[in-house]
């Protein structure tokens, strides 16, 4: 039994750092200028349309997570581990940036959380691809009712923790502005 609910907070912590992609490439695609801005501090494309592709990528990525696992999960560690390594350089100082442009214009400057948080997101896309784990909706649908709704609650509950972390406060809090 305590395998199965660690399968489950492992599905939990994916489906929560999935939904914060799909959150993240929906952000670029309302707004790509912050991103845009970000890609060219880092000296990767910075075209609008390396903007939109980048949230494309995020959302798509972020679906399959939820529904279908396996490389997706791959694919999720390998892009979480990359945007921990390309922030680095912000948080130790030796590339000036205001904005990482991860959540379009709600984007904070990269600091420390930026990198844990990424890290733990590939961390837990990880751990489901090792185990060769169900993605998190499959695996929810195989618990009772109340089951899935504490997980599931549990999940979204952490997504948009992380996505306060990352923002100047919430996706829903249109025009106010953090000092």
């Amino acid at each position: 039994m305590q395998s199965l609910d660690l399968a489950h907070l492992t599905a939990a912590l994916s489906g929560a750092y999935a939904v914060v992609l799909v959150a993240s490439g929906g952000a670029k695609l309302r707004s790509p200028d912050p991103t845009r801005t970000a890609l060219a501090a880092f000296r990767l494309p910075a075209s609008r349309r390396a903007a939109y592709a980048l949230g494309f990528v995020e959302v798509t990525l972020g679906v399959m997570v939820l529904f279908v696992g396996a490389i997706p999960q791959l694919v999720g560690g390998a892009l979480y581990l990359a945007f921990a390594v390309v922030v680095t350089p912000v948080v130790t100082g030796r590339l000036d940036l205001e904005t990482c442009g991860c959540f379009g214009e709600r984007s904070l400057a990269p600091g420390v959380a930026h990198i844990a948080i990424n890290l733990v997101g590939a961390g837990s896309f990880f751990a489901m691809y090792v185990a060769a784990s169900p993605p998190f909706v499959p695996m929810v649908r195989g618990t009772t009712v109340a089951a899935a709704l504490g997980w599931t609650a549990g999940a979204v509950g952490y997504a948009i923790g992380v996505t306060v972390a990352l923002t100047k406060g919430t996706m829903l809090t249109r025009g106010a502005e953090v000092r």
